[in-house]
């Protein structure tokens, strides 16, 4: 019988954790919400961002870094005073800023996704912009 009462207060601790943590969860909208009224400055690809979850942000980032690497180049690119290219360089570098944007603008509700879209059309050197594109109809939702 005083098994039984362990048992039983010991389920009903763990009934009453498990509902506290529902309670408190956040559904994927609560979530968006508040990425879209209080947005990151901290852009990706940055040690300070960090990595969400499911690693998307990771995953474009070495993304983003070997299109780099293959250039020859490094995040030095990305800093000042920047570092003289040439036209290949630089239409190469734009082509890989290109690929991080268009990365961050399918995933909104990752934190820093506005602060990285807006430091690779604003912050970055002459020529290596990556340009915002009117978002097809038949798209759909982002990911």
């Amino acid at each position: 019988m005083r098994r039984h009462r362990l048992f039983v207060a010991i389920l009903v601790i763990a009934a009453f954790s498990f509902l506290n943590l529902v309670a408190r969860a956040q559904s994927s909208t609560d979530i968006y919400k508040s990425i879209k009224d209080d947005p990151s400055k901290i852009r990706w690809c940055l040690s300070e961002a960090g990595d969400d979850p499911a690693g998307i942000i990771g995953r474009r980032c070495q993304v983003y870094s070997e299109c780099l690497d293959s250039l020859g180049l490094n995040d030095s690119v990305d800093k000042r005073p920047y570092p003289t290219l040439s036209a290949e360089q630089v239409e190469s570098v734009r082509k890989c800023h290109q690929a991080l944007y268009n990365a961050a603008r399918t995933n909104p509700q990752l934190k820093g996704s506005k602060a990285t879209q807006d430091w690779l059309e604003h912050n970055v050197s002459s020529g290596t912009e990556a340009k915002a594109f009117p978002v097809p109809s038949n798209l759909g939702r982002p990911h």
